[in-house]
């Protein structure tokens, strides 16, 4: 009988080990260099150019599938979910366009990429969901830098989760902290925020330290610095590019046929929760190296892995109760969204 149930747990872990590893994960994949991931990845994402579906935030398996997943799955492709039985479907940002890029550094006093730059980096520009005329666009990026031998740094910004009154991607900075919801947001943000709830204290906040804690040559960083919060602004010519009003086009047709290689976000960093616009410091830029592409396996497999802010607080306990009292103070702000920084 003990050498049944003994089988039996064996069979049960060599089952959700074999569903659980997707293409792009697990130490053979990851032990491999950045360049050889960038390649891999990126042949996968223009060999099928066609766009994903748009999903509905009504969609009941967004209010069902654990958000733990989104933070602790270590994978550069969607991963397994409800014991193997399928794949993570992505049900927001389903949509957008991704291009080769790198990110340069320049001088600042933090650790990782952020002090050193990453040259293999896939840049994705999104919409959390389908525009309409009441809420245009809601336009968000991600940021994956390949390193060599371990995992991927990913990040991930936003404007708003409520959206904004135009139809220019570029026409607002966007910062991993997006403004928390107030009670008006309406019933299917707040739901969503709830989900994400569950899976930390801080919903609407992104991590850094893990971008900080290796370099893109696979260093590991023995005392990570990072900043607070990071915010990008877009090049003022990306920036006065795009029209306010509704395109002929579809966002992804529009992004595909004008994103260019060259300088795309400024990259600034609010050090300490208290610092104001007049501190920012800027350390880095985004530069695209490859024209914009649609592309289906960007739209439904590509994984981007959330960082906990807990993560962050483990390094700096002094920001917990800060970012909490920000959060507390934002969603007594009807649709509250940080300033942009100047374009000029």
């Amino acid at each position: 009988m003990q050498q049944q149930i003994w089988l039996t747990t064996f069979l049960i872990l060599w089952s959700y080990c074999v569903w659980g590893q997707t293409p792009f994960s697990g130490p053979t994949y990851q032990s491999q260099s950045a360049d050889s991931k960038d390649s891999e990845l990126f042949n996968t994402v223009v060999n099928n150019t066609q766009s994903g579906p748009w999903y509905s935030w009504e969609d009941v398996e967004l209010f069902i599938e654990s958000m733990n997943t989104t933070f602790d799955a270590i994978a550069d492709d969607m991963p397994y979910q409800f014991g193997g039985i399928q794949r993570r479907p992505k049900l927001i940002h389903s949509v957008g366009v991704i291009a080769k890029a790198t990110w340069q550094a320049t001088s600042n006093p933090f650790t990782g990429v952020f002090g050193k730059g990453c040259k293999d980096v896939l840049f994705r520009l999104s919409l959390a969901r389908q525009p309409d005329s009441s809420t245009p666009y809601t336009p968000g990026i991600s940021i994956k830098c390949l390193r060599d031998g371990v995992h991927s740094g990913n990040l991930f910004a936003m404007y708003s989760l409520q959206g904004q009154n135009s139809w220019n991607f570029f026409k607002h900075d966007l910062t991993n902290h997006v403004g928390d919801l107030s009670n008006s947001a309406g019933f299917l943000l707040s739901k969503l925020r709830q989900r994400f709830a569950s899976a930390s204290d801080y919903p609407v906040f992104i991590g850094l330290s893990d971008l900080a804690s290796y370099q893109d040559d696979g260093t590991e960083v023995a005392n990570p610095v990072f900043p607070f919060r990071l915010i990008f602004h877009p090049y003022i010519n990306w920036h006065n590019f795009y029209p306010d009003t509704q395109p002929s086009t579809t966002f992804q047709q529009q992004l595909e046929s004008t994103l260019t290689p060259g300088n795309l976000y400024h990259i600034y960093a609010q050090i300490e929760p208290e610092d104001t616009m007049s501190q920012f410091i800027k350390i880095g830029d985004i530069i695209l190296t490859s024209p914009g592409s649609t592309s289906l396996f960007g739209d439904s497999l590509m994984f981007f892995q959330h960082t906990r802010f807990e993560s962050d607080v483990n390094y700096r306990n002094d920001w917990g109760p800060k970012a909490l009292a920000i959060m507390a103070a934002q969603r007594n702000v009807d649709n509250f969204v940080y300033p942009d920084l100047p374009f000029n």
